[in-house]
């Protein structure tokens, strides 16, 4: 409000009912409540964060979610892939069936930059009868992982060059005035020797509000 810059706080919960290799939290949690209330109280948006095998499972994702609103009392529109998992193009009719609304998952996991080819929001087109549906596609364009994980699986960049990548992917989506996704995980603040992704957080919001005061001017 006080920048004029339209923007919103999702927080992706992974509403799987036991622990499994490949999810560290479950929804059942003690830990779990208290965090999703100081969301709700710092005015996050509440979404799922879908198992891994639920990415290609049209039954197991309506139960997820179906899990997820009982537990937090949120109807759960926005949804995201565990591991950014793109599988078949038409495995989104899972996600628009089960009552999702839009759908972020389709980012590099690798590499920052733009996968779905565009800064702007799309609607789901199935491949197989070219079907425009309801589900929006949201393109994520960095990932804190992505900037900092270690090489030769993502960049691993030093701070100013993760800065300078940041901020030119920033330029491209206020020069086509588009939407910029910026997707940060809990664990990744952690300060420990070498992370700098609270810096270069702390950065990326510095640069949109400075870009969007000299679009304004």
């Amino acid at each position: 409000k006080r920048t004029g810059i339209e923007t919103e706080s999702i927080c992706f919960i992974i509403a799987t009912e036991e622990k499994d290799e490949h999810t560290q939290v479950y929804i059942h949690d003690k830990k779990i409540m208290p965090m999703l209330d100081e969301m709700r109280n710092l005015g996050a948006v509440l979404g799922m964060h879908t198992s891994f095998d639920g990415a290609s499972d049209g039954e197991k994702v309506k139960h997820e979610r179906q899990v997820l609103r009982e537990v937090t009392g949120d109807e759960i529109l926005y949804h995201r892939n565990h591991y950014l998992r793109q599988l078949q193009p038409y495995d989104l009719e899972y996600y628009e069936t089960a009552g999702f609304k839009d759908d972020f998952t389709t980012g590099f996991n690798e590499v920052i930059g733009f996968r779905l080819g565009t800064c702007h929001p799309v609607k789901w087109i199935d491949p197989r009868d070219a079907r425009i549906s309801e589900l929006t596609i949201h393109g994520m364009e960095i990932m804190d992982g992505s900037v900092i994980g270690v090489k030769p699986y993502q960049m691993e960049l030093p701070f100013e060059e993760a800065r300078n990548a940041c901020k030119g992917i920033i330029d491209e989506i206020y020069e086509f005035g588009g939407e910029f996704d910026f997707l940060c995980h809990n664990g990744m603040f952690e300060n420990k020797p070498g992370n700098y992704i609270k810096q270069l957080y702390d950065y990326i919001l510095d640069y949109i509000v400075e870009k969007a005061g000299k679009k304004q001017q």
